[in-house]
């Protein structure tokens, strides 16, 4: 029974140490602060500044602003200050400097130790922001071999950000920076491109004072039918030098061509305001056109609906001219056929036994002379029937005597010897 007396009693004694030691702690850092050996100063400033101010500041949609954070001590720190974190609604906050600046300073015959840290901060939409105030968890030497831990407020801030142009809104792409630079790179698979080759584009940016996921892509999606895109992964860089804030955003993109012909990749731009010089800003990066030859497999793959129908087209014609050809095995072929060919191979016995058969069918006369009651149309029946007579002799004569309709429409011309035969 005494021993179990004597563990609750340990136990208790731990806990009120553990439980006692925290109000000690807060008390020691808080004397501190009162007895002017720690101080804690906030401010937010679009640069480089050393005075805090308790105005409103007032920054770009995007705009980068910067949260200084400053402790100093008569002491000196006995490890490295631990910021809490900012959680604000469409407000990106980013400790990108992971080291403190480390200073020292003579105030009134005293030696400070000062550390300074920076949180840049990025509005994502128009409105007022509200900074809550931050822990910060530092320890501090009291004494030789002591010292005290625990967690101190930096102060609330206040941030508004507005548009900075009316000829932007946030639903456009646009970035805010004080320096911009853009380039890009082409590489083709080969000098002379063929279907099956590719095209990789690249496209950098390079801005100062802003934040590499802030920065716009370039590169879109769109679908095409003349090539198929492989996009890699953006490469990502954001590097911090002495307050100088840089950022990099790579873009690459793959096209296969799939066809040949003109291709024509189009040209980019990028909107940018200028936090500099306060003045909106259009950077622009040419396009290219390429020359692409078909491959076997990708003409007969564009041209598959014309080779298709010209396919279909040719088997019927060829089908029309079997049923044709089978047809005239066992029927004459017609008189203007006879007759063309007659005329090619200057047949003119052919000629006239034809022209003599078309008289008898669209004519009542059995002589040639009185078809036609003209002096022209005479001395041609009679040359055709007596002596050799040129192509072209034979062809008006060929034409000229025609179904009796046409006869018959001959007739009432108003002046019918106009017509007349070659000679």
């Amino acid at each position: 029974m005494r021993e179990v007396n004597t563990y609750y009693c340990l136990l208790l004694l731990v806990v009120s140490a553990v439980f006692c030691s925290f109000p000690s702690v807060a008390n020691e850092l808080d004397s501190l602060i009162a007895n002017k050996q720690l101080e804690v100063r906030s401010w937010v400033a679009l640069g480089d500044s050393d005075e805090p101010s308790d105005k409103v500041l007032n920054v770009a949609v995007k705009q980068q602003a910067v949260l200084y954070i400053e402790v100093a001590t008569t002491r000196w720190f006995t490890s490295g200050t631990r910021i809490g974190s900012i959680d604000v609604p469409n407000l990106i906050a980013k400790q990108r400097n992971l080291l403190a600046t480390n200073y020292t300073e003579r105030r009134n015959g005293e030696t400070w130790s000062r550390q300074r840290w920076e949180l840049t901060l990025y509005p994502q939409a128009s409105g007022e922001y509200t900074l809550p105030a931050i822990p910060l968890q530092i320890k501090v030497s009291t004494a030789p071999g002591k010292e005290a831990s625990g967690f101190v407020y930096t102060q609330p801030h206040r941030l508004n950000a507005m548009m900075p142009t009316g000829l932007l809104n946030e639903n456009d792409q646009w970035t805010v920076a004080s320096d911009i630079e853009i380039s890009q790179e082409w590489v083709l698979s080969n000098s002379e491109l063929v279907a099956g080759d590719a095209i990789t584009r690249r496209v950098q940016i390079t801005g100062q004072n802003t934040l590499s996921i802030l920065l716009p892509d370039l590169l879109d999606n769109e679908l095409n039918q003349l090539y198929q895109m492989y996009p890699k992964p953006n490469h990502l860089n954001d590097s911090s030098a002495r307050g100088d804030y840089r950022s990099l955003k790579q873009q690459e993109q793959v096209y296969l061509l799939q066809s040949g012909g003109e291709l024509a990749l189009p040209p980019l731009t990028l909107n940018w305001w200028d936090t500099s010089s306060n003045s909106l800003k259009v950077l622009r990066l040419p396009g290219r056109s390429f020359s692409v030859k078909h491959s076997l497999s990708s003409w007969l793959h564009a041209h598959q609906y014309g080779l298709t129908v010209s396919l279909v087209v040719l088997l019927a014609v060829a089908m029309l001219l079997w049923r044709i050809g089978v047809y005239y095995r066992h029927h004459p072929l017609p008189s203007n056929v006879m007759f063309v060919q007659a005329l090619v191979s200057n047949n003119q016995q052919q000629l006239r036994r034809l022209v003599y058969l078309r008289l008898a069918k669209y004519s009542t006369t059995q002589q040639l002379s009185e078809y036609l009651r003209t002096d022209k149309w005479a001395r041609l029946a009679e040359q055709a029937q007596q002596t050799d007579c040129s192509r072209l002799t034979w062809w008006f004569i060929w034409r000229q005597i025609r179904p009796l309709k046409a006869n018959k429409l001959l007739k009432w011309k108003a002046l019918p010897n106009l017509q007349k035969p070659p000679c």
